[in-house]
Formats: structure tokens, C-alpha cells, sequence
């Protein structure tokens, strides 16, 4: 089987786009005809064939205003994994010259706990079929994306330049010079 060229790889959505569009005004135009039995002039057939794309913007600028329902298990879900996911995050972290768990691959822990609060405020959001709440759910995780993707990548950096994950490696690695001296 050989590969289609690249040309194709553009014009594919476009092909999909048109003959979808193309099926809705179809079908428009059908219902139209069914709901209005008498004769139609040229100018009410157009307007039924544009009746889709109109309803595509309509619904494209239309704002959500809630959820379709309120999910009570999702919501204690997310109320619940916050602070489970902080407290498994600080687990790794070291307070003074310890920390709970040094595991080997604390740094992905945490960086996983972290990606996990984010999940528990979304769900925390979503769940009450709240618009504030919904609002803030997303906008958490827009400044989850903001900040926290490069706090992970710092960190991920101090772990390249301890050539560890164990964030004790990292914390003593780092006891006489610190890494933001000699890599920014």
C-alpha cells in the first residue's frame, strides 16, 4: 500500500467539511420542502440551502450556560482528590534534612500529583453543573498550563543536572553550589 501525498493530508478535511456541509443543506432543503408543501421561489430554496451554515454560527457563538447535569459523584471525586493528591506531592517533598518518602522516581511523582490536582479541581468544577464553577474549573486549568508546565520543567531540570529523579539525589547534589547559579 503506498502513501498518499502530502497535498492529500490538506485537502482531506476540506473534502470531509464540504461534503458534510453539503449533506446538511441537503437535508435543509428536504425539511424545508416538508414543512412548506406549496410552490417556493429560487430566493426561499437559497435561504433553506444557507439554513445549516447559519445554524453552524449560531451554535458556534452560542454560550454554554450549564452543564447538561449535575454529577454529584464526579464533584465529591474532585473534592476529595485535591488534597489527597497535595499530601501524596509533599510526600516526596524534603522538610529539613528529611522527607516522608524518598522515592526513586519522586521528582514523576510529583509531577504526576501535581497533574493530578489539576484533574481534581477540574472535576471539582464540572461536577455541580455550576456555571462559576465550570468557568472556574477551566480556568484553573489554563493557568495550570501557564505555570505549571514550567514549574515541572524546572524541575525536570534539576533533575537532569542531578542525573537523579530521588529528589533527596537532588537536594544533595545541590549542597555546595545551587543549580540556578550554574544553569539558569
Amino acid at each position: 500500500m503506498s502513501e498518499a501525498p502530502l497535498w492529500a493530508t490538506a485537502l482531506l478535511p476540506m473534502t470531509l467539511a464540504v461534503a458534510a456541509l453539503g449533506a446538511a443543506s441537503f437535508d435543509a432543503v428536504l425539511s424545508f420542502a416538508a414543512a412548506r408543501p406549496r410552490p417556493r421561489s429560487p430566493l426561499e430554496a437559497a435561504a433553506a440551502a444557507g439554513a445549516p451554515g447559519r445554524e453552524v454560527l449560531r451554535l458556534l457563538v452560542q454560550q454554554r450556560r450549564r452543564t447538561t447535569a449535575a454529577d454529584v459523584p464526579l464533584t465529591r471525586l474532585g473534592v476529595v482528590l485535591l488534597p489527597v493528591a497535595a499530601v501524596l506531592a509533599a510526600a516526596v517533598i524534603p522538610l529539613g534534612f528529611r522527607s516522608v518518602s524518598d522515592l526513586a522516581d519522586g521528582i514523576v511523582w510529583f509531577n504526576a500529583m501535581e497533574a493530578l490536582a489539576w484533574a481534581a479541581v477540574w472535576l471539582a468544577g464540572w461536577g455541580p453543573n455550576s456555571t462559576l464553577a465550570l468557568i472556574g474549573g477551566y480556568r484553573f486549568l489554563a493557568q495550570g498550563l501557564a505555570y505549571e508546565l514550567p514549574h515541572m520543567l524546572a524541575i525536570t531540570t534539576a533533575a537532569l543536572g542531578a542525573e537523579s529523579l530521588r529528589v533527596g539525589e537532588i537536594v544533595d547534589t545541590q549542597a555546595g553550589l545551587w543549580f540556578v547559579v550554574w544553569m539558569p
